[in-house]
This record gives structure tokens, C-alpha cells and sequence, in this order.
């Protein structure tokens, strides 16, 4: 595991873990707004101690914001603070993040991901042997109290480790720091892709092997998937990469139909798109659902045809169908809450950002890496995120004038 050799890092290294518990939303109140304060404040004096300054992208890119908080008010007859001040907040955080000294947030960012992973998995085998006895002990330590987002499903976590406990779960699902096991995925994916980009495509046998055991322990099919394009993107970078990636690629597919787990939720998925109809009526006696990615994205669009081309913003009682269905799908999220103007921005400063992100780093088929965040966006809310803004929006983020 590597270490922070250089003591001036160690205030970085503290943002880049505070950033990273922030955005994997593991309890109530990392998930508070208020408490944005800390990461701000560990931000601020980050932009002090590395004099960093504010770059003309990221004077335009907030004149962007606001020019659409202006229309949004209009639009929506009102004024919402909230939204503005954490957006604002977000977007500081990633850009105090990427522009850390010589590029050390993505070092950092990998260190303490794995980190938290190796904590997960030692902590693993404990809910394995007991499964709701672990969850009880946790229970009476967590941070902000015990969440339930099903009958049969109730979240308590510290800081640095979350349970799901789901009553009807034959084996329980490896949450680590996030709320769900499923963006816990994500971060992983992404903390494997940062370890080959930093490494110049090269594999670090033993990291690796620990990031794919956690991604198992996840049992999330978005983060398979993700994993997935992520094989592809490192056999392209091989010499022999027909050789070497075709029997992988094949490995892999034999393995993901097999799996009954993953076969069973990706049928259940799609039955759930059947009964959307049926869940939009039941709302009006009441009744609340936490569906998946799917039907949470056919609800986003039925929000999304309300106002296409500027979302509802920071109206979040302009929903209709919201307050009672949540919407999980990351990129449904973007596409209600921002309309067509957000989900273009997200979608090519995405791939803006990882074509720059390639130009840093010196790798190939950058689009493979946008595939990547794609595919996690499409499960997850966490590619809204500070996290996730900075490898989103690198590209205006980036002060090129900080070696």
C-alpha cells in the first residue's frame, strides 16, 4: 500500500479522502448540506497553501450557471438558494481537486479509495458470518441515525464503512463507504482505471486483484459492466491486444450470463419498466417507490417532457412524480433536473474532459474512459458529485498555469 512520503501532502491527501466520503454519501450527514462546510473549509485553505487561482474556463463556466439559475428563476417563478450555494460548493471542491500540484489528485484519489476498499474487505467476512448481528452493532455507532429506503431495507454507517441490511438478501452485498453497494462499484472502477492512467497502462497485479475481489463483493451489474469496457480499454493499450483481449472479453461474458444473481436483477429490471403505469397511479393514495435504474429513468423523462430544455433545477417541488418515485439513474437525474441544455454540457464536457485527461497521461481511446463514466452515470447519482466534477469537468477545470 503505498504511503504519503511527502508531509506537504498530507493536507491534500486529507480534502482528497474528505471529497471522497462526501460523495459516496455513506450517512445522513455527509448527505446534509450543511456539512459541505468542512470539505469548503479544507478547500479553501488548500487554494491558499497552493496559491491556486481562479482560471478564465472556470470564471466562464460559472457565468454558464448562472445564467441558467437566472432562467431557471424565471421559468419557475422563484429563487432557490440551496441548490445554488451547493452546486457552487461542488464545483469549487473539483477544481480545487484537480488542481492540486503536479497532478497528485488522482494519486491521492486512487490511494484512498483503496484504502477504504482493503477496510471493506476485512470488515466482509464478519457480515458474511453475521450478517444482522454486524448490522445491530453498527446500528447503535452510526453516524445520523439508521435510513430506510424499503421495508425490507435499512442503511446504517460510519464514516468509513456502510451496511445495507436487506432482510430478503441470501448473501449480504459489500456497501464499503457508499450507501448502496452498487456506486461503491463505481468508485472502484474508477480507482482501477486511475491506477493503469497513472501508471502509464501498466497493472499493478496485487492492487488490481484486491479492486476486482471488493467489485465481486459489490455483486452490482453496473459496476460489471463499467469493469467490463474497462478490460476493454486496457487490451487495446497491449501490443498483442487480439491475442490477449478476445479470450478475456470471452471469460467475461460466460461469467456475467451465468451469474443467477445478475441474470435475476436484470429480469427484474425490465419487468419493473411494465409497471410503471401502475406505480404512477398508486402515488396518488400514497404510496412510494425506490425502483431501479430503469423505470427511475422512464419517471426522469416523464419529468424531463414537463420542461426539456431547462429541467426543474432547483424547484424540487415542481416534480410530479419524484417526490413519490425516486429517481436513481444518474444520467435521468441530470436530464429532469437540467433538461437537454444539462445532459449536453454533462455529455460533451465528459468527453472533452477525458480526450484532455488522455493528453495528461499519454493513453489511447479516450473514448473507452468516457464509455466508463457513461455506463456508472447510468446506475448511479454519484457522477453528480465533487468526486465525479473532477474527472467530468477536468477540462475546464484545469488551470494549466499549475505544473
Amino acid at each position: 500500500m503505498r504511503k504519503i512520503k511527502n508531509p506537504k501532502l498530507i493536507p491534500a491527501y486529507i480534502f482528497v479522502l474528505a471529497i471522497v466520503l462526501w460523495s459516496g454519501r455513506g450517512n445522513s450527514f455527509v448527505r446534509n448540506f450543511y456539512s459541505l462546510i468542512i470539505p469548503d473549509i479544507l478547500g479553501i485553505y488548500l487554494l491558499f497553501k497552493y496559491r491556486i487561482g481562479f482560471s478564465n474556463k472556470l470564471i466562464k463556466f460559472y457565468i454558464v450557471f448562472f445564467i441558467y439559475v437566472f432562467i431557471n428563476a424565471i421559468v419557475e417563478d422563484g429563487f432557490f438558494p440551496l441548490f445554488i450555494f451547493r452546486y457552487i460548493s461542488l464545483f469549487f471542491l473539483a477544481y480545487v481537486a484537480v488542481n492540486i500540484p503536479r497532478n497528485k489528485f488522482f494519486e491521492l484519489f486512487e490511494n484512498v479509495v483503496f484504502k477504504l476498499v482493503v477496510l471493506s474487505l476485512i470488515l466482509y467476512p464478519v457480515l458474511l458470518f453475521n450478517y444482522y448481528g454486524f448490522y445491530q452493532l453498527l446500528s447503535k455507532f452510526a453516524v445520523g441515525g439508521i435510513s430506510e429506503s424499503e421495508v425490507h431495507q435499512k442503511t446504517a454507517g460510519i464514516f468509513f464503512y456502510v451496511i445495507e441490511y436487506d432482510s430478503r438478501a441470501l448473501i449480504p452485498r459489500n456497501c464499503g463507504f457508499t450507501w448502496e453497494p452498487g456506486p461503491f462499484s463505481g468508485f472502484i472502477v474508477v480507482a482501477m482505471s486511475v491506477s493503469l492512467m497513472i501508471n502509464k497502462m501498466k497493472v499493478n497485479f496485487k492492487r488490481m486483484f484486491i479492486y476486482l475481489l471488493a467489485l465481486i463483493t459489490t455483486m452490482s451489474t453496473t459496476g460489471f459492466i463499467s469493469f467490463f469496457i474497462l478490460v476493454i480499454w486496457y487490451g487495446s493499450h497491449l501490443k498483442k491486444k487480439y491475442f490477449y483481449i478476445i479470450p478475456i472479453i470471452g471469460i467475461f461474458v460466460l461469467l456475467f450470463v451465468n451469474i443467477p444473481f445478475l441474470g435475476d436483477k436484470v429480469e427484474t429490471e425490465m419487468s419493473h419498466t411494465e409497471k410503471v403505469n401502475q406505480m404512477i397511479k398508486n402515488t396518488r393514495y400514497g404510496s412510494t417507490y425506490s425502483p431501479g435504474r430503469f423505470v427511475s429513468f422512464q419517471i426522469a423523462l416523464l419529468e424531463f417532457y414537463k420542461r426539456p430544455f431547462i429541467g426543474y433545477g432547483g424547484h424540487w417541488e415542481g416534480q410530479t412524480f419524484a417526490h413519490y418515485i425516486s429517481i436513481v439513474n444518474g444520467f435521468g437525474i441530470i436530464l429532469a433536473r437540467f433538461g437537454l441544455f444539462g445532459a449536453f454540457l454533462f455529455i460533451f464536457l465528459t468527453i472533452r474532459s477525458m480526450r484532455e485527461l488522455s493528453y495528461t497521461f499519454n493513453f489511447k481511446h479516450w473514448f473507452l474512459l468516457a464509455l466508463i463514466f457513461f455506463s456508472i452515470s447510468w446506475g448511479f447519482g454519484i457522477v453528480q458529485s465533487s468526486l465525479f466534477f473532477s474527472f467530468e469537468f477536468y477540462y475546464v477545470l484545469k488551470n494549466k498555469e499549475i505544473i
